[in-house]
């Protein structure tokens, strides 16, 4: 792990480039899943189970996934939605998963989401994204979350975690609750973690709540 961890910060780019190119290579070395550790089945047991039921009870009819990756844990349960759009900054990846898990309800976009428009949605998941991002990529997220027409925000958090800048690729403990991000705390959450990784969330905030938090 340490050397793969010494791979992913020894490669340069763009964000495009640098997570194509970590899928190109699974340089993280799963064969159950080229999307990583957060990613296989056993590691993704508790929020499989929890979240169709926190779907459900905010009624949500469009699920914006960004980003998506290759679809292998998710795909595996039946969410109470209408709708559900993948979301991935790697092409290769997102036309590979639209090949295989594209239905009527199912749409896959190559988006970026420092910047591009974001699909209107019910809620956005956003699921081991910000972990990976250098600071002012994060910055950049949230600001862009801001401006789209989506309701909700479910993203990973590790209550008391170690906010630190990083180069983009690379991994950090986010604290969204702490400094520089400043979020109020989330209105639900749901356990995200198995031993031995440390303790993190899915955590749940209304966009408009996050309108006047101080980012610095």
């Amino acid at each position: 792990m340490w050397l793969r961890t010494q791979m992913v910060r020894n490669l340069r780019g763009t964000p495009n480039e640098v997570f194509s190119e970590i899928y190109r290579r699974n340089i993280w070395g799963y064969k159950e899943t080229a999307s990583g550790a957060g990613s296989t089945l056993h590691n993704t047991q508790r929020v499989r189970e929890s979240l169709p039921g926190l779907i459900r009870d905010l009624k949500i009819k469009t699920l914006l996934d960004l980003p998506c990756g290759d679809l292998h844990w998710l795909s595996k349960i039946e969410l109470p939605i209408s709708h559900y759009i993948g979301g991935d900054i790697v092409p290769e990846l997102v036309k590979r998963t639209a090949e295989k898990y594209s239905r009527p309800d199912r749409s896959f976009l190559q988006i970026d989401l420092c910047k591009d428009p974001l699909p209107e949605a019910d809620l956005l998941l956003c699921r081991d994204c910000f972990i990976h991002l250098s600071e002012d990529m994060i910055f950049r997220a949230i600001e862009n979350i801001l401006r789209s027409n989506i309701k909700y925000l479910l993203t990973t958090t590790f209550p008391g975690g170690l906010n630190r800048a990083i180069s983009t690729g690379d991994f950090f403990t986010i604290d969204l609750c702490a400094p520089p991000y400043n979020f109020p705390a989330p209105i639900r959450v749901l356990e995200d973690w198995v031993p031995p990784f440390d303790r993190r969330q899915l955590a749940l905030w209304e966009v408009e709540s996050l309108k006047t938090i101080d980012i610095k």
